[in-house]
């Protein structure tokens, strides 16, 4: 059609509100980012009851390159915002930066859990503290780090072990998440996650941060 490429042809529309609108299409410019930043492409997409989205995708742009392209944006609030991006500070930690986002999963009520490596060596991210994840608070709108690599976890009362790897895989889908949807948050605002620690691992699940 008139006016569409392969820079262009693909977009993401909703029903939030009741009539179907665009969210975001390649080629546009990214709100909240300088001028000049468009949507490159778009990776996963979850949409809740009410038609708003959460996805991941790439950026294209002045300044842009493969340390800052990946993003996740959020339009629960109402409005496209920027959930995480790679290259900025990572929430909750002295200095570290966010290398890539692995993976995401949301609900209903808007619980966003955001599974990320930082880049080794910058700020507090040490060798053994490089992946983390962090759940979004709904009272402020920013990322609480809820788990980090390196951090000591109470598997059980009284026994706590140091955590090595963090995950979050649609076979752990909690009761209520949607089924085989890749979900692994109901709308309790319970998250299923994954975690190998010293001498063992487990699925845990987690509620939303107080």
């Amino acid at each position: 059609s008139l006016g569409v490429s392969s820079a262009n042809n693909d977009g993401i529309w909703t029903n939030i509100g009741g009539a179907i609108a665009k969210v975001a299409r390649e080629g546009d410019q990214v709100p909240g980012l300088p001028a000049g930043i468009t949507f490159e492409s778009f990776r996963e997409i979850l949409v809740a009851d009410d038609g708003s989205v959460c996805f991941s995708g790439f950026v294209d742009g002045p300044g842009v390159n493969s340390s800052n392209d990946g993003c996740l944006w959020s339009n629960a609030s109402g409005s496209l915002r920027v959930l995480m991006r790679e290259g900025d500070q990572a929430p909750g930690t002295d200095g570290a930066l966010i290398k890539s986002i692995i993976r995401f999963t949301r609900n209903n009520n808007d619980l966003v859990g955001i599974v990320a490596d930082m880049v080794t060596g910058i700020g507090d991210a040490t060798g053994g503290s490089t992946e983390a994840l962090w759940l979004s608070n709904p009272e402020t709108t920013e990322l609480d780090l809820a788990l980090r690599t390196g951090m000591n976890f109470e598997i059980t009362p009284g026994d706590s072990r140091t955590v090595k790897i963090i995950k979050l895989d649609k076979s752990t889908n909690v009761p209520g998440a949607g089924g085989g949807s890749g979900r692994v948050s109901n709308d309790s605002d319970h998250l299923a996650v994954i975690l190998d620690y010293n001498l063992g691992s487990g699925v845990f699940i987690l509620g939303r941060l107080p």
